[in-house]
C-alpha cells in the first residue's frame, strides 16, 4: 500500500512539526516562565531522550558507558532542578514546558532519522523549515491569526534624544 519512501518523506514531515513547530513553541513557554537557565538545563536532556527513544523506536542499543552517561547527565539535571524546585515551587509550569520541549525535540530527531535516511543534511533542513513555515502559515490563517505572525513585534519607541 505505501511505500518506503512515503514512510520516509511522512516521518520527515511529521519531523518538522513535532521537533521543530511544536519544540519551539514549548521552548519558548519554558524560556518566558523559567529563564534561559533552567531551559537550557533542562535541553541538556535532549541526546540522552532522543537515545533512549531512538531504543525503543528503532531498536538502537547502548553500550554500558553510554548508560552511565544517560544516568549521570539525568541525575546532575535532576539535583540541579530539585534545589531551584525548593526556592521557586511556582514555577512548574515552566518545568512541564521544559520537559515537553525535551520530548517533542527527542521525537523529532528520531523521525529525522528515519525520514532522512537517504537524503544529505541540508536537503533534510530545507524540507524541514519548509514544513514547518508552511504549516505554521496554514495554521495562523485557518485561526484568522495572520495578523500575529506578520507584526510579532510591537512598534518600537524611538528615543529622539540621543
Amino acid at each position: 500500500m505505501f511505500k518506503s519512501q512515503d514512510y520516509e518523506l511522512f516521518s520527515l514531515v511529521l519531523s518538522a512539526v513535532v521537533g521543530l513547530l511544536i519544540g519551539d513553541n514549548f521552548f519558548v513557554l519554558a524560556l518566558r516562565e523559567r529563564g534561559a537557565g533552567m531551559t537550557l538545563l533542562v535541553s541538556a536532556l535532549i541526546p540522552p531522550v532522543t537515545a533512549v527513544i531512538a531504543g525503543i523506536w528503532l531498536g538502537e542499543g547502548l553500550i554500558l558507558q553510554e548508560w552511565l552517561g544517560l544516568i549521570i547527565t539525568g541525575s546532575g539535571v535532576c539535583l540541579v532542578i530539585a534545589k531551584q524546585a525548593v526556592k521557586v515551587a511556582s514555577l512548574r509550569r515552566g518545568l512541564v514546558f521544559a520537559v515537553l520541549l525535551v520530548v517533542s525535540t527527542a521525537v523529532g530527531n528520531v523521525m529525522v532519522k528515519v525520514g532522512g535516511a537517504r537524503l544529505e543534511g541540508l536537503a533534510i533542513a530545507v524540507i524541514r523549515l519548509a514544513v514547518a513555515v508552511g504549516v505554521l502559515w496554514l495554521t495562523t490563517a485557518l485561526l484568522r491569526r495572520v495578523s500575529v505572525v506578520l507584526r510579532p513585534w510591537p512598534a518600537a519607541h524611538h528615543d529622539r534624544s540621543l
